[in-house]
Order: structure tokens, then C-alpha cells, then sequence
């Protein structure tokens, strides 16, 4: 299997008591730093159980989340599997607040959105139609990691007001 990170690889990730989870790299994103935009599936599996990439890659879906693939490689977090057909239909939307990491605020009325690749859209309180939005900042390997166990990031990150 080649060492390059493609779209389309799938990554197996080590979710402690013997069980794994997967994600998908599904596009890079322009608007977010060039980096790889993945698709976290709810599958998880026991570490001895066979894979079959395509199958994973036509489950559930939990996230999608932007992330540097090849440092959780590097530090161990997940390692490629296979490949498989990213399923069509890429139509995430993610949020950003001004307010992350520029202030301790836990609540933000400055937000803005964006679709892969697209201008971010400034919004400022953050309606209804966009709180199921995706965060969209480059998350570390190890953040990542822990949303996959727990449903929520380890970040402080601000709530819509």
C-alpha cells in the first residue's frame, strides 16, 4: 500500500479496550489551511476483527472534522487500512468563531461559516439553521482521538449565544 496520503484512504484508530474506529480522508480544504478533511463513521470494531474499507466507508457517520493526517501517523494515533470510493454528496458545513483563542469568552456572537474550498460567510450570532454546524478548526491527532471516545472535543471552544 502506498505510504502517500490519498482521498479515498481509510485509517483505522485505536480507541483503547480493543476496539477501533475509522475515518476517511474525503477532500483537503483550501479555505482551512490546505488541510484534509476527514469523515469519522460510527463503526467500531474490535482490533482483530477484518476490515473491508468499503463497507466502513458506506456506514453511519458521525463527524467530519479537518485534521493534519500524516502527524497522527507520525505520533502513532492511526494508521492507513485500505482504500475505498469516498461516497458523493460532500456537503459539510463548518463554523468558526473570531472569538476562539483571541478571548476566554464561552459564549460568541461572531461566527462564520464555510463549505469546503468556499469563502467563509460571516454570520455573526450564530442562527439556528448553523449550530449542528461542524467545528471547523485543524484539530490535533490526539483531540480527535478523543471525540471518537467521548462525543465532544477536549478544547474549550465557544458556545453559539
Amino acid at each position: 500500500m502506498s505510504s502517500r496520503t490519498l482521498v479515498g484512504d481509510v485509517f483505522a484508530v485505536s480507541l483503547g479496550t480493543g476496539k477501533i474506529g475509522f475515518f476517511q480522508y474525503i477532500a483537503r480544504d483550501l479555505s482551512q489551511l490546505n488541510s484534509h478533511v476527514v469523515r469519522v463513521f460510527k463503526e467500531r470494531r474490535l482490533e482483530d476483527e477484518p476490515v473491508d474499507a468499503r463497507e466502513i466507508a458506506l456506514g453511519a457517520i458521525d463527524f467530519h472534522a479537518h485534521a493534519f493526517i500524516s502527524v497522527g501517523i507520525k505520533q502513532k494515533f492511526w494508521q492507513k487500512v485500505s482504500r475505498a470510493e469516498v461516497v458523493s454528496g460532500i456537503d459539510v458545513v463548518f463554523r468558526n468563531s473570531r472569538d476562539y483563542g483571541r478571548s476566554k469568552a464561552l459564549v460568541s456572537n461572531d461566527w462564520f461559516i464555510w463549505r469546503i474550498d468556499q469563502p467563509y460567510v460571516k454570520v455573526g450570532a450564530l442562527r439556528s439553521v448553523y449550530r449542528d454546524a461542524e467545528i471547523g478548526v485543524v484539530v490535533p491527532p490526539d483531540s480527535l482521538v478523543y471525540r471518537m471516545k467521548n462525543e465532544v472535543y477536549d478544547f474549550v471552544y465557544p458556545e453559539p449565544g
